[in-house]
């Protein structure tokens, strides 16, 4: 019998099969019935991630609880199909995924349309078209492959989706779709050894291992996202609940060690692990191994981490942890967004508090009762998988209904403003007038062109690029270094070096200023590597000028002596650029809590919310350093702030002109603006 054959026998149902199966829960191989320990290990992953959603201190690396869900759905999910391979010596594809979807697809796609609606309410209204296509590719199951293609930072976005939080059912939905089939056609290949099959499916796991490794070292945010790289989580619980006969007939998992060592490491690393470690990488192998330990340690009562893992409160949460997964993060969002600042801990606190009984009320009137639907559990598999796509289509035509509606409301007062230009001091309007450039729905497409040029390089990358503008031709060439801040000058000296024939060389990474500064992030060596690569290459061949532009210290080890390294890391690069060139550096711009964008398409009439205290936004000390450090090495300052702030004040819109794309971002308009201001610096005012 041909291998396709075989596998068409073990995938299709067999006729005249009853339901029972289909509604039965999962067992695991070697014995049958609930395991509490599960539910309650359930719980200590949603209390993880919830209360590290909330910033409650402490609690910084809360975020390995979705790495036990993983290692807990891949034991289940495993350990069902492997007791249905033995009784029938089959897979019943259709009827597995029909109970995956009972499972999932009722709560998810009720506080999914929820979301959704509550978004379209109280979000800002420019963060709506991209909240609907994040409701489309969720109902369509790949909402983690568009996180990833986004290059969303799910451990620190500024502005998350309220809907981010469903990558990881993303990632678990793909996994089913293709894990029963692995585990068919593996098991054919080595002859139903059991041995061997857990041999095979270990060099798969310790692959897609490797792969999250490697991937790790050119993305962190493909490998944080995407099935491949993450599936080794997943399957680690498949080897255990394979093995799980092996560890009972050397009583292996009756050591109440197992699980005391596992929930210790579980638990250790939310505490150990925050935002800047290294994640998924080797990082995530210790909550993985952790939730492995206390799976197979779990299966009998004995032992301090099973009775405590068996006691009420962690059973009820575990039962209810679905739900209050899915339901506390877009409360958090929105309230936040609406609010456009983070919440207190006591409000964040409160918010996950809430998730609790509207998770109790979706699993009471949706997630259980559909689950054991007769009208889906005794109809035939495709009924199941046909309700499921029918849902999926309502999320998507709402979505789009909703999206469409939004996008027609006004985004502008009907007052027009007079096209002054960028002054020092400014003049602020109080409004956001009909004639912005870029308007509030133009600003998203509003960055310097280096973006599509892959010439702002990502945080994870440390390669040169070659990527001149202005005149590409000319031998005059002025370098513009620095981070994302350095870019943002680039249309204005774009523009200038077309105008006036010379070449701007941009050597720009996301999170790497020019300054020889310290960093927490994981990227930290491919900064190092790229800021000596750059300064390597303008030594190489010196340019007329070479202009430095930076943000600010959210990126510095130690904060209490941020000011004093930012001194000294500034003065070294300074330092080792070529003495035959010029010197410029443009001072720091604005930061604000909220993007201007974001928060004017709340407040159209009253734009004076969305500004801030000038020393709120501004770092007085460091405006004070920038000068004095260039002063002592000869090199020219231009002080951009006065043309963006008053003394005392610092708005968001300057005549006709919105003055920032984002939280902290020139527009390309307010830069080129600003030209002919940067030009009388350029290279008179630079000296060597």
């Amino acid at each position: 019998m041909s291998l396709e054959s075989q596998l068409r026998k073990r995938l299709l149902p067999r006729a005249g099969s009853g339901s029972a199966a289909a509604a039965a829960p999962p067992t695991r191989p070697g014995s049958g019935g609930f395991r509490p320990d599960i539910e309650g290990l359930r719980a200590v992953a949603v209390a993880l991630v919830v209360l590290y959603h909330a910033r409650l201190p402490g609690l910084t690396g809360g975020y390995v609880g979705v790495d036990v869900f993983f290692v807990i759905s891949g034991f289940l999910i495993t350990s069902h199909l492997s007791a249905e391979l033995t009784r029938t010596g089959r897979v019943a594809f259709g009827r597995f995924y029909a109970r995956r979807m009972r499972r999932i697809l009722p709560a998810s796609f009720v506080v999914l349309a929820a979301t959704v609606v509550a978004a379209v309410v109280v979000m800002p209204p420019l963060r709506v078209p991209s909240m609907v296509k994040d409701a489309i590719a969720t109902a369509l199951y790949f909402p983690n492959v568009r996180f990833a293609r986004q290059g969303t930072d799910y451990l620190a976005g500024d502005t998350p989706s309220p809907l981010q939080h469903y990558w990881s059912l993303g990632v678990e939905e793909q996994f089913y779709l293709l894990w029963p089939l692995l585990l068919v056609i593996v098991t054919l290949l080595v002859r139903r050894s059991q041995r061997r099959l857990v041999a095979a499916l270990g060099l798969i796991v310790a692959g897609s291992f490797a792969l999250n490794l490697v991937v790790m070292q050119f993305s962190t945010v493909w490998a944080f996202f995407l099935l491949p790289t993450r599936a080794w989580e997943l399957g680690v619980g498949g080897l255990v609940a394979l093995a799980i006969p092996w560890l009972r007939r050397r009583r292996v998992s009756r050591a109440p060690i197992l699980g005391v060592v596992g929930l210790a490491l579980v638990i250790g690393s939310a505490i150990a692990f925050d935002d800047t470690t290294t994640f998924p990488g080797f990082a995530a192998a210790v909550p993985v191994i952790g939730c492995a330990l206390a799976l197979a340690g779990g299966t009998q009562n004995d032992g301090i981490a099973g009775r405590m893992l068996r006691t009420a409160p962690f059973q009820s949460l575990g039962r209810l942890s679905y739900s209050v997964y899915l339901w506390h993060w877009p409360l958090l969002i929105l309230v936040e967004s609406r609010l456009a600042g983070p919440l207190p801990l006591a409000g964040s606190l409160a918010l996950a508090v809430l998730a609790l009984p509207l998770a109790a009320l979706t699993y009471r009137y949706v997630e259980d009762p559909v689950r054991h639907l007769p009208l889906l559990t005794a109809a035939p598999a495709a009924r199941t998988l046909l309700a499921g796509l029918a849902g999926s289509l309502v999320i998507v035509i709402l979505a789009m209904g909703l999206g469409r509606w939004s996008a027609g409301q006004p985004l502008a007062t009907a007052t027009p403003a007079p096209s002054t230009g960028l002054t020092a001091p400014p003049a602020f309007t109080p409004v956001v007038p009909t004639n912005m450039r870029p308007s509030l729905r133009g600003v998203a497409a509003d960055q310097p062109i280096a973006y599509a040029d892959r010439c702002q390089l990502e945080s994870t990358a440390s390669a040169l690029r070659d990527c001149p503008y202005g005149d590409v031709t000319s031998d005059r060439v002025v370098a513009l270094f620095g981070d994302s801040h350095a870019t943002q000058w680039l249309p204005a000296l774009d523009s200038l070096g077309k105008a006036q024939g010379f070449r701007v060389q941009l050597y720009a990474k996301s999170g790497c200023p020019s300054a020889e500064v310290a960093q927490t992030r994981a990227e930290d060596d491919n900064c190092v590597t790229y800021r000596r690569l750059a300064l390597a290459a303008i030594e190489a061949d010196p340019p007329e000028l070479v202009i430095l532009s930076n943000a600010g210290q959210q990126f510095w080890a130690d904060s209490s002596t941020a000011a004093a390294q930012w001194r000294a890391g500034l003065a070294a690069t300074l330092e080792a650029l070529p003495p035959s060139s010029a010197q410029l550096i443009i001072g720091t711009t604005p930061s604000f809590a909220v993007g201007a964008p974001t928060c004017l398409s709340i407040h159209l009439a009253d734009a004076g919310v969305c500004g801030a205290a000038r020393d709120l936004v501004v770092d007085p000390e460091r405006l004070d350093d920038e000068q004095s450090i260039a002063a002592a090495h000869g090199a020219g300052y231009f002080p951009a702030v006065d043309y963006l702030c008053t003394t005392d004040r610092c708005e968001t819109i300057e005549g006709d002109i919105l003055l920032y794309r984002d939280e902290h971002h020139l527009t390309t308009v307010a830069s080129v603006d600003l030209a002919d201001e940067l030009d009388a610096l350029l290279f008179s005012g630079a000296t060597s």
